[in-house]
């Protein structure tokens, strides 16, 4: 369990990843996880760790009330205008189709798995093993399971993994021949985002927009799971810790 939510948490380096709830599930798992610390499920946690677990529940507390309380601003009626990049690579009647766009990138995705699958089973001296291990890594370490979310949810989740791959990775890939398909996928998958009104392509109003507020909850949330497993760090505890991180655990 831990090395699951480690994965999912945190990058290599140890750093917090972007947002992986919209800000609805970072508002509904981060009120869940509090509920659990007030309640029987916390009976476990040592007494020396509960000020610094109470601290950091403080924190997420305040953050979350700071995003339930963002006003977004009103939407733009209309079509939304592709970029000619995005029309290069596909027609307006598609770029315009929030379910049609949906379907193509989840099929480029799907090939992306096989591709990328397919060479990271090759002999270890294989030069593409590597790299294609290292895609799988970024792009599917837990299979294609999130491209079954709803779509809001499906795009951040693609969002967040294509922004993991670094520079060198990405220009590494042309020995798997996937690198325009992947530049391609982050082009439509960030239109997708803006027809869905996920990213800001509209001004914002003054003070933290509701992506700051939700990161900044997000990393309070993750703080506070971070904390929980310090206190309870070894497997005979596991069931104490996977009592009170069932909130997150569901989520993922």
């Amino acid at each position: 369990m831990s090395q699951v939510i480690f994965r999912l948490l945190f990058d290599d380096t140890g750093r917090i990843r972007p947002p992986r709830f919209l800000p609805t599930r970072t508002l509904l798992t981060g009120e869940r996880l509090l509920a659990r610390l007030d309640g029987p499920a916390a009976r476990g946690l040592p007494e020396d760790a509960r000020p610094w677990i109470a601290s950091r529940a403080s924190i997420l507390r305040e953050r979350l009330e700071a995003l339930r309380a963002y006003k977004p601003p009103e939407a733009a009626a209309g079509r939304l205008e592709p970029s000619p990049e995005a029309l290069a690579i596909v027609g307006a009647e598609v770029l315009n189709d929030p379910q049609r766009l949906d379907r193509l990138i989840e099929a480029m995705l799907r090939s992306l798995d096989n591709i990328t699958l397919g060479h990271a089973e090759l002999p270890e001296e294989t030069p593409a093993v590597e790299i294609a291990r290292a895609l799988r890594a970024a792009l599917f370490f837990d299979g294609r399971r999130f491209v079954q979310r709803p779509l809001d949810e499906q795009w951040l989740e693609t969002e967040n993994r294509l922004g993991s791959i670094s520079p060198e990775l990405l220009q590494e890939s042309s020995l798997l021949g996937v690198q325009t398909r992947l530049q391609h996928l982050t082009l439509l998958n960030e239109h997708l985002g803006r027809l869905l009104g996920l990213t800001a392509s509209l001004p914002q109003p003054e003070g933290p927009s509701q992506h700051d507020l939700n990161t900044q909850a997000s990393q309070a949330l993750i703080a506070l799971v971070a904390a929980i497993f310090s206190a309870l760090p070894d497997p005979e505890q596991a069931d104490a810790r996977a009592a009170l991180l069932e909130p997150v655990l569901k989520e993922l």
